[in-house]
């Protein structure tokens, strides 16, 4: 046994808390959005504490604090999942269309079998309500959550116990009533130490509801710490996805604020860097609809370019839509125009617009119905029983796939 494999034994987190992260409203946002979920993850792992054995400098659960940090937290990640005794996954609106939770569940569930087998060692905890028509097939008959019940806890969630201090009595009995039933389930399961699978790589769980849903957002574009010499932080945040090219007039950045708008249209978005999205890339994968935002001043890195014309002759004929902002009120942006213009003319060619701030509604609304297009294009369709009136053109349909 490696010093490495008998650390993680050592360390191996008694439950695994799956949630979806929600992001944060921009980069000068420092307060937490997941804080909440902090405190009930705290909460669960001091009464597993003073409910079992764990050791001290023992796990009694394991939490990923930053699914946007590639490394570290990855390993970490796998091999709490290779290793935990119970999988929590943290129900919510945001939990089933998030490609991320989905991955960590398909991983668990692959465990080999102790005295039941991985599925029965799936303990739900409802963060807030799901409408049931939303749950996907393999957490629909799971006993430890009846959507139909009438206490407080399926009415409102943790969310809404923790949030509000006359429910506080409610939030002490369902926690101490989770960590119970988490105990319980790991002395019947006694599920061993599966082999350490990489989450990115597996597929998501969800697929029955989802997997005709999704489209890619893609953002190519440097982080704070990452900027071209000249180039200011202030349009960039801690990571490629926090950049708001619009921030003089636009509160969010850019891929929140064209998840929003999907979201409207009941489709859910994959929001990724160009990197990660680039390396999880193949031809079923480029079939999907997507969205490549990409940040003029990113171009200017040289391997940049090169990955981004490698992705263009690989996926050509892909339904990958391009968006190019461009925001005049940019003193440095304006400054280096010709430059700017010019590699974006020799990478992307004459055919890709810049979207000013002014117009980046109209182009939203332009980018979104093409991509809800290519949408419908792959979705199957249900027609009526019956002989159709006349040949349906799906270009005509409205938004809704229903």
């Amino acid at each position: 046994m490696t010093g490495q494999t008998s650390r993680t034994l050592e360390q191996r987190p008694y439950f695994f808390l799956s949630y979806a992260h929600v992001p944060r409203h921009g980069p000068d946002d420092d307060i937490d959005p997941d804080i909440w979920v902090v405190t009930l993850f705290d909460d669960l792992c001091t009464h597993i504490m003073q409910l079992t054995d764990v050791p001290l400098g023992g796990h009694p659960g394991f939490m990923d604090r930053d699914s946007r940090k590639p490394g570290q937290w990855v390993l970490t990640r796998d091999e709490a999942l290779a290793t935990c005794r119970v999988f929590v996954p943290l129900f919510s609106p945001r939990y089933f269309p998030s490609l991320d939770c989905g991955r960590e569940w398909s991983v668990f569930v692959r465990r080999p079998p102790g005295r039941r087998g991985p599925a029965e060692a799936i303990v739900p905890a409802l963060w807030a309500p799901v409408p049931a028509d939303r749950v996907p097939a393999v957490a629909r008959n799971l006993p430890a959550i009846d959507f139909n019940a009438g206490d407080r806890y399926s009415e409102f969630g943790f969310y809404g116990l923790i949030k509000l201090a006359r429910h506080r009595p409610d939030y002490y009995q369902a926690i101490s009533r989770l960590a119970k039933r988490i105990i319980e389930t790991y002395e019947r399961t006694r599920l061993p130490v599966g082999e350490r699978r990489i989450v990115a790589d597996a597929d998501s769980a969800f697929t029955d509801i989802y997997a005709e849903r999704v489209v890619r957002i893609s953002v190519l574009a440097p982080d704070m710490n990452d900027v071209p010499p000249g180039r200011t932080t202030y349009y960039y945040g801690r990571t490629a996805l926090e950049w708001n090219p619009y921030r003089e007039s636009v509160n969010e950045p850019l891929a929140q604020r064209l998840a929003l708008e999907l979201e409207l249209r009941e489709i859910h978005a994959d929001i990724g860097t160009f990197a990660d999205h680039m390396a999880q890339m193949s031809a079923e994968h480029s079939a999907s609809p997507g969205i490549l935002v990409i940040d003029p001043w990113a171009l200017l890195n040289p391997s940049v370019r090169e990955g981004l014309t490698r992705y263009l002759s690989l996926f050509s004929e892909s339904r990958t839509h391009i968006l190019v902002p461009w925001n005049p009120a940019d003193p440095e942006t304006i400054e280096r125009q010709e430059q700017l213009e010019a590699i974006l003319l020799e990478t992307l060619g004459g055919g890709v617009p810049r979207v000013p701030s002014d117009l980046l509604t109209l182009a939203l609304e332009k980018t979104l119905h093409d991509v809800v297009r290519a949408y419908f294009t792959k979705a199957p369709a249900h027609p009526p029983p019956g002989e159709p009136l006349e040949r349906p053109r799906l270009g005509r349909q409205r938004d809704d796939p229903e």
